[in-house]
């Protein structure tokens, strides 16, 4: 007994220290499927042997890799944006510290989450998230969770 009460007393004391904030649906690995936008309407969509990965970590960090490469990489933060989709605010994404660690070169792919703007959330699930560039003739990305 007495080798199990200070057991218990690290569990209860471990377990009470836990945060109980819950974790941002948007927090996590997005695999890109597509965006869709510009002035022409474009459909665009990775090659079979690209793998894009948007990532959202905690700490208000984003990451973008390609095939497991990090391309580039910045700060995020949540908030209400003023959007050119509808009169009301609507969630969104402000985009800062953005470093571009790789050069795409072999594939034309919009970039989305870029520096200086910012992004409205028009789906966030489990499952499912979209992003929309907040300018006229810009982008919209589709992603699926991980």
């Amino acid at each position: 007994m007495k080798k199990i009460l200070p057991l218990l007393t690290f569990l209860l004391t471990i377990w009470g220290c836990q945060s109980n904030e819950p974790q941002h649906p948007l927090v996590g690995d997005w695999r890109w499927v597509s965006s869709i936008g510009g002035i022409a309407t474009l459909h665009i969509k990775p090659s079979n042997n690209d793998v894009r990965i948007l990532r959202f970590k905690e700490d208000g960090v984003f990451e973008v890799y390609s095939n497991q490469y990090l391309l580039y990489s910045g700060s995020y933060q949540l908030t209400n944006a003023k959007s050119i989709y509808s009169t009301d605010k609507e969630p969104g994404i402000i985009v800062s510290n953005f470093v571009s660690q790789k050069k795409d070169t072999i594939n034309f792919y919009p970039l989305y989450l870029m520096n200086g703007n910012n992004s409205i959330i028009r789906k966030v699930s489990t499952r499912e998230l979209e992003l929309a560039d907040n300018c006229d003739d810009c982008f919209g990305h589709s992603f699926v969770r991980k």
